[in-house]
C-alpha cells in the first residue's frame, strides 16, 4: 500500500504541469508542437491556426455514416476550414520578420495541404 502511494508520488511529482491556457493580455497560447512534441508558446492567432486546422483535418476524414453526421460533418468543415483557408495569407504577411513562427504558420499549412 505504501509502496503504491509513493509511486503516484513520484509520478505525480514528475510529470509536467499542463500547459496554462492562452493568456489574453499577452495575446500567447500553450500549443504542443507537432515537429517536437514539445508545448511551445505561439501568438494566440496562430495557436488558433493551428487548432482549426487540425480540426478541419479531422473532420474531413470523419465518415458520414446517416444524415445527421453529415450534416454535423459538413458544419464543422465549414466551421474550421474556412477560417483556416484564409488565415494562412495573413499570418505569413503579420510574422514575415519572424522567422520561428513564419516556419510555423507554414509547417502549419503543409499539414493541411498534405492531409487534404
Amino acid at each position: 500500500m505504501l509502496g503504491s502511494v509513493f509511486l503516484a508520488a513520484v509520478l505525480l511529482a514528475s510529470s509536467p504541469p499542463p500547459p496554462p491556457p492562452c493568456d489574453a493580455a499577452m495575446q500567447v497560447c500553450d500549443v504542443i508542437d507537432p515537429a517536437t512534441g514539445k508545448v511551445r508558446v505561439w501568438p494566440k492567432d496562430v495557436a488558433k491556426f493551428q487548432t482549426d486546422v487540425e480540426t478541419c483535418i479531422h473532420f474531413a476524414g470523419e465518415e458520414p455514416y446517416d444524415a445527421a453526421r453529415r450534416r454535423q460533418i459538413n458544419a464543422a468543415i465549414r466551421r474550421f476550414c474556412g477560417p483556416a483557408d484564409r488565415a494562412a495569407g495573413p499570418l505569413r504577411k503579420k510574422y514575415a520578420g519572424n522567422p520561428p513562427v513564419l516556419d510555423r504558420v507554414n509547417a502549419i499549412q503543409a499539414l493541411k495541404e498534405s492531409a487534404l
